[in-house]
């Protein structure tokens, strides 16, 4: 295998909206986003003799998905943003005497000047286009872009474990998934957060107070709270958690019996035939999104009722 050291730079296209952010940093990539575009830079070896490497290297080893999730997790601040960003880059590679030292945009966009312009590579296509609605704009208030911004400028040296990974990749699924209108996948990626933090608490059913061992959902609800480490958690927050998981478990969701239509119900029939569904599905979103962004290592984040739904507030941040 012939590797060869080089400068890689992508490009992203994203929804038409007004962020502009220069010289950020996640993991290995430090980029610029504006005009609806991100161009992210970073260093790698692949094999200059396989086309196919630079595609595998640049998702696997630069770990592009934590990018491309954590602005996800960032920028989509309510179940109804979805500022979407392209998973399918175009991708440049500069060659010759690397430095591995460029840490800013500014440096990386200096030092591909005395580099070689060695391959030029686009994994673009249909799915993807249709992924971004390019027929609509999304206008951020100058309070929500203060907010991506302090959130991003806290999580510069993201270190994540392969399992908080997932779970972020779940969350990008979901609002990928709200976007296209499929409104039950949406429901279940934020779910299996849910899920897979209340099993990290490790309490056995004697460490749960009695008051929150009357059904099996109200458990798993205690058990998501103690190992979210959610603070002064209401009762009635306590149902709401207990209400996302009779909503998987007890309508049809994924399920391959086949239930009953309900008597009454308005509207289309989507998952739960309930009213005010889409309350349920904004507060399941939201407060996956605080927890891990909780587990990012940001600090002060809390969910406060706005209408009746949940906002993120961030306090001496």
């Amino acid at each position: 295998m012939n590797k060869i050291k080089s400068v890689i730079k992508i490009m992203l296209k994203t929804s038409t909206c007004n962020i502009v952010i220069k010289n950020g940093h996640i993991g290995r990539w430090y980029f610029d986003w504006n005009n609806n575009l991100i161009t992210a830079y970073t260093y790698l070896k692949y094999d200059i003799e396989n086309p196919i490497d630079i595609f595998d290297k640049t998702r696997t080893v630069t770990d592009l998905a934590l990018l491309i999730d954590t602005l996800t997790l960032i920028t989509n601040q309510d179940i109804n943003t979805s500022i979407v960003i392209s998973t399918e880059p175009i991708i440049d590679s500069f060659v010759g005497n690397v430095i591995y030292k460029s840490k800013s945009v500014d440096q990386f966009c200096f030092e591909i000047k005395n580099l070689k312009h060695q391959s030029n590579a686009s994994s673009l296509n249909s799915s993807d286009y249709r992924r971004i609605d390019t027929h609509s704009s999304l206008h951020l208030s100058d309070k929500d872009l203060t907010i991506i911004n302090l959130l991003l400028s806290k999580a510069t040296e993201i270190k994540c474990s392969n399992e908080l990974k997932k779970l972020v990749n779940y969350w990008r699924r979901g609002v990928d998934l709200d976007h296209f209108q499929f409104i039950d996948e949406s429901f279940l990626s934020f779910y299996k957060i849910i899920e897979y933090v209340s099993k990290t608490a490790n309490l056995s059913d004697k460490d749960i107070p009695k008051k929150y061992c009357k059904t099996k959902s109200l458990k798993m609800a205690y058990k998501f709270a103690i190992a979210a480490k959610l603070k002064k958690t209401t009762q009635d927050q306590y149902q709401m958690l207990s209400e996302f998981i009779d909503i998987r478990n007890n309508w049809d969701i994924a399920h391959s019996r086949i239930r009953p239509l309900p008597d009454e119900h308005i509207g289309d029939l989507y998952y739960s035939y309930m009213d005010s569904i889409w309350e349920y599905h904004s507060h399941i979103c939201q407060i996956t999104r605080m927890v891990l962004l909780r587990k990012y290592g940001l600090q002060n984040l809390s969910l406060i009722n706005d209408g009746g739904l949940y906002r993120l507030e961030i306090t001496n941040i």
